[in-house]
């Protein structure tokens, strides 16, 4: 609605992260703005610890 054209690459789903800590990678198709959304509505009264890690290479 009047913003810039966006795409998502990974799609949002629920995880279970009190059973096991997830991680890895992905390949990304270029230049550009990207945004990671990090949504705790699942557990409202839970903190959680986020940490990650942005690397560009060529």
């Amino acid at each position: 609605m009047g913003g810039p054209p966006t795409d998502e690459l990974i799609p949002i789903y629920r995880r279970d992260s009190h059973l096991e800590v997830y991680c890895g990678s992905h390949q990304y198709p270029g230049c550009g703005v990207y945004v990671f959304k990090f949504d705790n509505s699942f557990s409202l009264w839970r903190s959680k610890w986020l940490y990650y890690r942005v690397y560009y290479g060529k």
